[in-house]
């Protein structure tokens, strides 16, 4: 379309494609986006229609619509146009939107015409200011009152005038349109005022001179006592300009008639004739222009009485009309007529707009009006609305059963209330009116004589006609019942409440927060100096930070914070700061939220020192691993070595203190494993009793002279099921550590007895969930005692407070491996000066003392069968084969899983025993014998390693034995001949 012409058009007009891109848009679109939004430059023009409504509508108001807008369904399904309606961002009215294909000329685009319908005026009866829409339209928009004096002009007629508006009220209308006089301001305004509607071109003189030339629509309204005319302006200086030049009037008045969105017709009054018609009115109708020109307009009408009675008596100037398509469909039209002289015949032009969506629209929002009155009636609190008088304006269903089904619509607190009831509600309103809240309880007295008592929040609302006090009230009479039950669980739960107020600045304690914090509420809250000063310095810096945030960001956060409480010392607290915020978004109030976690840091404490203890223990296991493997080398090479040599050589005597080394470094290696629990136990039924009376003499001579040795037994003492040799290493480890922390004497106490535990004396007594009987073992002493500090740390290996050269740090730590690889619990109390007492708990063992004969050790014998050795250990590998070999067995070895299957795969003979580790890379050891018995079903099976978790392998299958690394060639010789004869 040519740009000049559409720029004329006073209506705004865009052009798009079926992408929804704005591909042409006229000046009257520039003007009402740049009114409505500066986001988008050039009024939008290059933009997605998506993004130009985005940047004008409310959001609100856009999202499910949007997804609805389909271009090229339009244009498929053959509609000649379609409507699409939008609320502004500001609430100052709405837009709508009018949809109409170009055919034939242009199949690929769209013509779009914008329509912005501003709100009501407001109801201020002293004030003519219009709504955000109004003045922001991109049409100018003028009152008038008789006199021809401007009573209120927007900012568009202020623009086109160039003049600014205070310079313009009260001014005539003359002084500035070429074209009115007082003489035809007086005709015209009677016209207007006995017609309601005149039509007017004028030209007018703008501050630099310059004249425009205005299409005037002049509406008589009355306005509240008023009688006003309502200018209605179209700036057509341009479009003046352009038909005086061009010379083509009937072209471009038929364009410019085409061009219109809206269906127009020229009806010739007397015949009822259409002589005229636009492309609008065809695509909308379904009929071409031969078809109707010529024809009745009830052709058209879908109530042809009530038409024909119109065009015959007389024709308002608006009204609504239903008309029917060619295609018999109905639609709900809206007609703004006028009279014109058209080639000389008498003639009514209709302007046809399809107001359907609109209807619909209208009965949709009274349904939504109705549906909210219901619930505003069905909610369960009262409900209210005031004026700054405190004069009810809305009150719901709720509001009047409470007051005996009074209609308290219309009234005051005062009309149906107390005066004392009714004067401290009046003062609450007030409050709101000045703060912009208000939250509280009111007591309210009923008609039947009771007293309720109401949660009830204010807020304020401000609007054209004046501030307004908004609120509900909800009745909390049966609740209080319930809070005195919630405050009793927050006390027994040590939960709190501090509050803040922004504004005083005043610190509040809930009833729960005077013992939580270890404040005397007899002396009052706490100032906020005294409050903070009880923090630990390093979480007090952690707290105003948090603090901060909920005062500036409006952000809830959570912290862990230490608290020197009066009475009770250092308390943990878990805090939870919740800002709350008022109508304007800003933060009027903090709240806090207090949880007395100081027993479950404790309990978080001793988890982290357990997690400790395995992964150490882990460790140790694992060196222990590897250095057993290296003593298995040392030991077998060194009894290979003795037996070579003559027994009273010089050579046996420094193989021999070799030997004993590596036996010591043994164990130390079984020390580390006991730690780990992964050393190897020999379990049997025992009374600890016995076992404190057998080693009473050795402990004796351990503790000296100087120390006394005191035995407590509980004859009645259930038996346990127990390594009694590694029982009675715990015993001596902390006898040992005892005589150290006495050097100058003291008395060392063995006590024994029973023990049961349930759920409760589980969580008072201990670290560790233990269920059910115990056999309980107490060593204490009255020595130096053990820093607190010191006690988190005692149980590590390698941890120890003497001199360097007088322990190794793996006494405690081996008591620990000990006790907790007999499924038991070890227990340390003590404080400095005031000794110390180790509590030792074993699970009382179920079954009866079984006494176990021992058995002979066979004589090793020598063997010729053939046996695959798996070890990839290259060390370990060799002294196996040399112990083996010297035997008079057939090796067969492997250094790798792998290798062993396709050995066991392809060798042709008999294999008679597998002897494999346990640990390897690839694959463990029990994989890689579990696949060789599958193609050698009768092959007798052999592991070897140095943690004691593997020895249940024997358990598990009969077919496999187990050797405890480090093993002597002879301990390993005797084994491979025990169970080749079985």
């Amino acid at each position: 379309m040519d740009k000049v012409l559409l720029d004329a058009i006073p209506s705004a007009l865009a052009i798009a494609d079926r992408t929804n891109t704005l591909i042409q848009v006229n000046m009257s679109w520039r003007r009402m986006l740049t009114s409505l939004s500066t986001d988008l430059a050039d009024g939008g023009e290059g933009n997605t229609l998506y993004a130009v409504i985005q940047a004008i509508a409310d959001e609100r108001d856009i999202h499910s619509r949007l997804l609805s807008l389909d271009l090229d369904a339009l244009w498929d399904s053959g509609s000649d146009s379609t409507q699409m309606t939008f609320s502004l961002r500001d609430d100052g009215g709405r837009i709508n939107l009018y949809f109409t294909p170009l055919r034939p000329r242009h199949p690929q685009r769209f013509l779009i015409r914008a329509e912005i319908i501003p709100l009501s005026l407001t109801e201020d009866r002293h004030s003519l200011s219009a709504s955000y829409a109004v003045e922001h339209s991109s049409t100018p928009i003028v009152y008038l009152d008789s006199e021809g004096s401007y009573r209120y002009l927007n900012r568009e007629a202020c623009r086109i005038k160039n003049f600014p508006r205070s310079e313009l009220i009260g001014r005539k209308i003359w002084d500035y349109d070429r074209n009115i006089t007082h003489d035809t301001w007086n005709s015209l305004w009677r016209r207007a005022k006995e017609e309601g509607f005149v039509q007017l071109e004028s030209e007018i003189r703008s501050h630099d001179g310059a004249s425009h030339y205005l299409m005037n629509m002049f509406h008589y309204v009355y306005f509240h006592e008023q009688e006003l005319l309502l200018n209605l302006a179209y700036d057509v200086t341009e479009q003046r300009r352009l038909l005086h030049e061009s010379g083509a009037v009937e072209q471009r008045y038929r364009t410019l008639f085409n061009a219109i969105p809206d269906p127009i017709v020229v009806v010739e009054r007397p015949g009822l004739t259409i002589v005229d018609l636009n492309v609008a009115a065809e695509n909308t109708y379904g009929y071409s222009r031969d078809e109707l020109i010529g024809k009745s307009v009830l052709t058209i009408s879908a109530e042809p009485n009530e038409t024909h009675r119109a065009f015959v008596e007389h024709w308002p100037k608006v009204s609504r009309r239903l008309h029917k398509r060619k295609d018999g469909t109905t639609f709900i039209t809206e007609i703004f007529a006028s009279e014109l002289d058209y080639l000389g015949k008498k003639c009514q032009l209709s302007a046809i707009r399809d107001i359907t969506a609109r209807v619909k629209a209208e009965e949709r929002l009274a349904e939504s009006e109705k549906r909210f009155l219901a619930f505003m009636d069905h909610f369960p609190g009262m409900v209210f609305i005031k004026d700054a008088h405190s004069n009810n304006i809305f009150v719901n269903q709720v509001h009047r059963s409470m007051f005996g089904g009074k209609d308290t619509s219309r009234l005051t607190v005062r009309d149906y209330l107390p005066k004392e009831t009714a004067e401290q509600i009046i003062r609450n309103d007030q409050y709101t009116l000045k703060h912009g809240y208000y939250f509280s309880s009111e007591k309210v007295p009923h008609p039947d004589g009771s007293t309720h008592v109401y949660d009830t929040y204010k807020f304020r609302i401000d609007t054209e006609s004046g501030p307004l006090v908004c609120g509900i009230s909800i009745d909390i009479t049966e609740k209080n019942e319930y809070q005195e039950r919630l405050l009793l669980s927050q006390r027994i739960a040590g939960m709190g409440n501090i509050t803040y107020d922004v504004k005083t600045k005043r610190l509040s304690f809930s009833e729960v927060m005077f013992p939580l914090a270890g404040f005397d509420p007899t002396f009052g809250e706490p100032s906020s100096d005294a409050f903070l000063s009880r923090f630990h310095p390093e979480d007090k810096r952690k707290f105003e930070e948090n603090f901060k945030l909920a005062l500036t960001h409006v952000t809830s956060s959570e912290m862990d914070i230490r608290f020197h409480h009066t009475d009770e010392g250092m308390k943990w607290w878990r805090l939870i700061l919740t800002p709350q915020t008022n109508s304007k978004g800003k933060v009027f109030r903090v709240i806090g939220t207090v949880l007395d976690i100081t027993e479950r840091k404790k309990l978080q404490e001793q988890l982290l020192q357990s997690q400790k203890m395995e992964s150490v223990g882990r460790l140790a296991g694992g060196i222990a691993h590897d250095f057993n493997n290296l003593l298995t080398v040392i030991i077998g090479f060194g009894e290979l070595i003795e037996e070579s040599l003559p027994k009273d050589s010089d050579q046996t005597h420094a193989i021999q203190q070799v030997l004993r080394a590596a036996n010591r470094a043994s164990d130390l290696t079984g020390q580390m494993l006991a730690f780990a629990r992964k050393q190897m136990m020999e379990p049997s039924t025992i009374l600890l009793n016995e076992l404190v009376l057998n080693i009473q003499s050795l402990l004796k001579r351990t503790l000296g002279e100087d120390i006394q040795l005191l035995t407590l037994l509980d004859p009645r003492l259930h038996y346990v099921r127990v390594d009694s040799g590694q029982m009675e290493q715990v015993i001596l480890n902390l006898a040992v550590n005892a005589r150290d922390a006495m050097p100058t004497g003291g008395v060392l106490t063995l006590q024994t007895t029973n023990v049961h535990f349930d759920d409760l004396s589980s969580a008072r007594e201990q670290t560790e969930e233990l269920h059910g009987d115990y056999v309980l073992l107490i060593v204490s002493d009255t020595g130096a005692g053990i820093d607190p500090e010191i006690q988190k740390s005692i149980f590590e290996p390698f941890f120890t407070t003497k001199d360097v050269g007088k322990g190794t740090g793996l006494g405690l730590s081996t008591c620990y491996g000990i006790i907790k690889q007999n499924n038991g619990s070890i227990q340390v109390y003590s404080e400095p000066g005031r000794g110390a007492t180790f509590k030792i708990y074993l699970p009382r063992a179920d079954e009866e003392r079984i006494i176990e004969e021992p058995i002979e050790p066979r004589k090793v014998t020598m063997g010729t069968e053939t046996i695959l050795l798996i070890e990839d250990d290259p060390l370990v590998r060799s002294i196996s084969i040399a112990a083996l070999s010297s035997r008079g067995y057939n090796i067969l070895d492997a250094e790798s899983p792998h290798q062993a299957l396709e050995i066991a795969n392809t060798y042709d003979g008999e294999i008679h025993m597998v002897f494999s580790d346990i640990v390897m890379p690839e694959m463990s050891g029990p994989e890689v014998v579990g696949m060789i018995q599958k193609k050698r079903p009768h092959v007798r099976i052999l592991l070897a390693s140095g943690y004691a978790d593997h020895s249940q392998l024997q358990a598990n299958n009969g077919n496999q034995k187990f050797l405890k690394k480090p093993f002597t060639p002879s301990a390993l010789c005797r084994m491979v001949r025990e169970i080749l004869d079985e």
